[in-house]
């Protein structure tokens, strides 16, 4: 069985993408059973019941709390002009080795750990 149904006596329980198959699934056999000319009356609140727990469960995202942060081992991230500046690198060549320095992309921008960032250049520097 699908981690996301649960069987409950004569109840099915159906979350996260299952939920969202389920939604999919009604609303095309709707689509068809009325280009066949069957009447898809019975079936409208179903779709309608689907559609707003998909569109709810899009939407509910304070239902769960965040992690703690622990800001002793949160990294201090630089950017790709910092980099540059302690590699003695171009920008453009920081970001070819980018993934050297486990660069993330975020926001459209590469970010560097400074500890990271700090142990590829003591690497380059030593024998």
């Amino acid at each position: 069985m699908n981690p996301h149904t649960q069987v409950l006596g004569t109840a099915v329980v159906i979350t996260g993408p299952a939920l969202a198959d389920a939604y999919y699934l009604i609303t095309a056999g709707m689509q068809y059973a009325h280009r066949s000319g069957y009447s898809t009356t019975r079936f409208k609140p179903l779709q309608e019941a689907l559609g707003a727990a998909v569109a709810q469960s899009r939407t509910r995202h304070n239902d769960v709390a965040p992690p703690p942060i622990d800001t002793d081992c949160t990294p201090e991230l630089i950017d790709v002009t910092e980099a540059a500046h302690m590699l003695a690198l171009s920008k453009r060549q920081v970001q070819r080795i980018a993934r050297s320095l486990d660069g993330r992309i975020i926001g459209g921008r590469w970010l560097f750990d400074r500890n990271a960032v700090s142990d590829y250049a003591n690497q380059r520097t030593t024998p």
